[in-house]
This record gives C-alpha cells, structure tokens and sequence, in this order.
C-alpha cells in the first residue's frame, strides 16, 4: 500500500512540474504523425493502383512468351470477364533525328479494357483518341 501512496505522490509532484505534461504532449504528436503518414501512404497506394490499371488497359495482364490455349480465353469469357490480347515486339524506327529503338504494340479489338487510348502525332502536341 505504502508502494502506491509513494507512486501517487511522484506522479503529482511530476505532472505539477509539467515534465509529464511534456511527455504526454510529444507522445500525442507522434501518434498523431504516425497516424497521418499511414492515412497518406494508403491514399497514395489507392491512387497507384488506380493509375496502374489504367496504364497496363486492364486490372489483370497474364504475360507469356507462347500464345495462350484458345481454352484459357474461353474459360475466361465463362466467368464473365473481359479479354483483349496484345502482341508487343522491338523494332527500329527511323525518323528526322535517325533511327531510335521502339517497342511495337498490336492489340486485338475491344483494348484497353480500362482507360482510353491517347496518341500524339509529335511531342508537345495535345493528345488525341
């Protein structure tokens, strides 16, 4: 009983010191921080998932170095969900500045499942669908 009388009194003398006080203060702050930071990262980590499905045209890429079983599309489309293939390969383009490597894209009818697609004839000319 004496331990808690003794615990109670330096509890009092220390928050009428206002060391206490300080300490409560900075350990409101840093849960408060914390807090924040987290709130921030799972808004930021939502935008890049909403950007990510737009940049890959769909929410799910399946990528394979053969072709795909004609099965694998219909077992898809039985499911109910939408399918686009594309085909993607590097090439040599030449142009006013010489000849720059690109990478080719063909995409079958109905791509991207998400987004749009935006091309521009030469850069810093506004974009167009």
């Amino acid at each position: 009983m004496k331990r808690i009388l003794v615990a109670m009194r330096m509890l009092r003398r220390n928050w009428s010191a206002g060391e206490l006080r300080v300490l409560l203060l900075a350990l409101l702050i840093a849960v408060a921080s914390v807090t924040t930071v987290g709130f921030f990262a799972d808004r930021v980590q939502a935008a890049l998932d909403r950007q990510a499905n737009e940049l890959l045209g769909g929410d799910l890429v399946v990528i394979a170095d053969k072709p795909l079983p004609a099965e694998f599309e219909q077992a898809a489309r039985r499911h109910g969900l939408d399918v686009a293939r594309t085909r993607t390969f590097p090439s040599m383009v030449s142009g006013g500045s010489g000849v720059n490597l690109a990478e080719i894209k063909a995409v079958s009818d109905g791509y991207p499942l998400r987004g749009r697609i935006r091309i521009t004839e030469r850069a810093g000319e506004p974009e167009r669908e």
